[in-house]
């Protein structure tokens, strides 16, 4: 199966491009986390005004500046994520790549709209399950279980689609970057890859989800000591995302490719 193989063969391409990979790794997530600054401190300093001077006008800014922030810290991570996806097919394809590769990312408008456009199911399917909420809950305010129980459908339905749309929608990015297209077709071609390789998308999936669990796992002993270990948590944790996030996004990639690339052979 591709699944596999392509967790095998990024694991090779992966060792050999190690500290260029988790360097590259580590200027995006500095980067990155730099950036969340611009909705960060605006909401800070917000939530203080509010506990100690509530001033209507004072909010209205502080939530405008800190949603545009969020906005633009948005539109740079998904850039700087579209720049690594780029530099990681380079290093597949090409053997090598510099992480100025990162900074240089094709498509940039669209990777830049891309978090907002794909923004718009989830949040129509939210806005859904809340005015089914809204509209239902009033009908059955007389049975508390009836509240729990509609509470609870509408929670597992939620979440259902949400992950149907999420599986559908996880290779957008990667058809941006791959097949140099806008985020509409990279929408319609990541949804029709996942369609023609549900079987092999869905062990992927799975494949990484066992892969992240067990890595998960290191970091549970520390739990059980205060304070230093959850310090030591936090810093272990940060270490193994350093190292397994850039093999994960190489994976992909590699996944995405072997696929397209099969569909095109059989085309032609």
């Amino acid at each position: 199966m591709k699944a596999d193989w392509a967790l095998k063969e990024s694991f090779e391409v992966y060792k050999q491009n190690f500290w260029t990979m988790v360097a590259g790794m580590a200027i995006v997530g500095v980067l990155t986390m730099l950036s969340s600054l611009l909705f960060v401190i605006p909401g800070a300093i917000t939530l203080f005004s509010l506990i100690v001077n509530p001033e209507i006008t004072f909010l209205l800014i502080g939530l405008l500046a800190t949603t545009i922030g969020f906005m633009l810290y948005m539109l740079f991570s998904s850039v700087l994520g579209g720049g690594y996806i780029g530099f990681c097919a380079d290093i597949y394809k090409n053997k090598k790549a510099e992480i100025k590769r990162i900074f240089s990312p094709k498509r940039i408008l669209s990777l830049a709209i891309y978090p907002f456009i794909l923004g718009i199911p989830f949040i129509i399917v939210s806005g859904i399950i809340f005015l089914l909420i809204f509209f239902l809950l009033p009908l059955f305010s007389g049975s508390i279980l009836a509240i729990i129980l509609i509470l609870l459908s509408l929670f597992f339905f939620w979440m259902a689609v949400l992950t149907l749309l999420y599986i559908f929608l996880s290779f957008t990015l990667y058809a941006i970057v791959l097949e140099d297209t806008g985020v509409i077709d990279g929408a319609r071609n990541s949804i029709k890859f996942v369609r023609q390789n549900i079987a092999e998308v869905i062990v992927f999936f799975l494949l990484i989800f066992g892969i992240s669990t067990i890595s998960s796992l290191v970091t549970l002993p520390f739990m059980v000591i205060p304070i230093i270990g959850e310090i030591i948590m936090n810093l272990l944790s940060l270490l193994i995302n350093m190292i397994m996030v850039p093999w994960l996004i190489l994976s992909m990639v590699i996944f995405y490719l072997s696929l397209t690339e099969k569909r095109t052979e059989r085309r032609t």
